[in-house]
């Protein structure tokens, strides 16, 4: 019998067939065909090829919130091949592991380059969380202005503004964030109503919608550990 052919690391159906294995909740299988992809001749002869495999991997692993090997391949992925995306992954991976200047510098150059307007919804949001985390509440808070008007597709900036206005000055802003924060269909919305209700003197309210904020974060594999932080600490 003939042995059956391997996969076709070059084939145009990769980046679906990557991307439906990690929408499937499959990372470990998306790490391991990263990885012999990186091994194979076709792969390892192509600069464009091994950027987009390390850039896969070190986004797989991102996912599993491992973060210092996701950042060594995000770096290697982004000398070969520096698109905006996977920048912008680069620049998740250092804000997630807690290197917020590398982070904020990184969203910085990319929103510099003026990327199209998904790209800058995107970076900006990330930019401003970077900057949240990092104690910048003054920076986070001008990053999230800028855009917040933008139309609806900005909603989660208006939503991180609110979080900060709550952060400074609680009973200012609690009613009015308790509206925005509308159905809480976002961990960072449900941080907004927390917020609110404790602000409004509702702290059964408050700790009830924390401990969902704390599963919802805890269930998204991308999500900033930060917010997942600020969730916990008010559980406690």
């Amino acid at each position: 019998m003939r042995d059956e052919p391997g996969p076709d690391y070059a084939s145009d159906d990769v980046p679906t067939q990557l991307t439906r294995m990690l929408d499937e909740g499959r990372t470990e299988e998306v790490i391991d065909f990263c990885t012999r992809a990186l091994r194979a001749d076709p792969v390892q002869g192509s600069d464009a090829w091994r950027g987009y495999y390390l850039a896969r991997r070190g986004h797989a692993r991102m996912c599993l919130r491992h973060y210092p090997r996701a950042i060594a391949d995000l770096e290697r992925a982004v000398e070969l091949i520096p698109t905006v995306a996977f920048t912008a992954w680069l620049g998740e991976a250092y804000s997630r592991d807690g290197r917020y200047d590398a982070a904020i510098g990184t969203f910085e150059r990319l929103l510099a380059a003026g990327p199209s307007e998904g790209f800058r919804n995107w970076i900006s949001l990330e930019l401003a969380t970077a900057e949240r985390a990092s104690g910048r509440i003054g920076d986070a808070l001008a990053t999230v202005e800028r855009y917040r008007d933008r139309g609806e597709s900005y909603k989660q900036h208006r939503l991180l503004r609110y979080e900060i206005l709550l952060h400074l000055n609680p009973g200012l802003w609690a009613k009015e964030a308790s509206m925005r924060a509308g159905d809480a269909d976002s961990g960072l919305a449900l941080l907004v109503a927390a917020r609110a209700a404790a602000a409004q003197g509702d702290h059964k309210e408050a700790k009830r919608i924390w401990k969902k904020a704390l599963e919802w974060y805890d269930s998204a594999p991308l999500a900033h550990p930060f917010w997942r932080r600020v969730a916990e600490a008010h559980i406690k």
